[in-house]
């Protein structure tokens, strides 16, 4: 019996391997860090994003966020899904008229160091491309979706 249950464990841990499931460990300065800037966050997983930055998936607040720091420590993103009724007045202007053709697919709130962003993934047709809209509205960044990232999003 306890040879099969050694070779279900096996099995098991192989089946999250595969999966790509997120709970690496990240450095003592990176979690120490978040630790700070989140203290009620809920079922952190951590993900290395590259060699110089790591990713946390958490909730707080009854809501799904994601958290990026540099391997020092140091917060450069927040993102989390937002609702349009939570987008303000000058970004839907913005949507509604420069991008009035377009599907909104995606919608995000992301903090950074220099400011609050709106970002939205949308599309016309076989065009996709994510926004970025300041919170005041004041400036629009456009990035084309190539067909790489395309294929990688399927």
């Amino acid at each position: 019996m306890n040879r099969s249950l050694l070779i279900v464990l096996s099995v098991a841990m192989l089946g999250t391997a595969a999966c790509g499931q997120k709970n690496e460990t990240a450095p003592s300065e990176v979690t120490t860090a978040f630790q700070q800037k989140f203290p009620d966050a809920k079922k952190v997983k951590w993900e290395k994003e590259s060699e110089s930055e790591w990713e946390a998936d958490f909730k707080q607040n009854g809501k799904k966020y994601s958290a990026n720091f540099k391997v020092d420590g140091t917060w450069t993103e927040t993102e989390h899904a937002i609702e349009m009724e939570e987008i303000p007045g000058s970004v839907k202007h913005i949507l509604n008229t420069s991008f009035r053709d377009y599907k909104v697919e995606e919608s995000e709130l992301a903090e950074r160091p220099d400011g609050t962003f709106y970002e939205f993934e949308v599309e016309k047709g076989e065009e996709e491309m994510e926004l970025m809209i300041t919170a005041d509205g004041s400036s629009v960044k456009k990035i084309q979706k190539s067909e790489h990232e395309e294929e990688e999003d399927d």
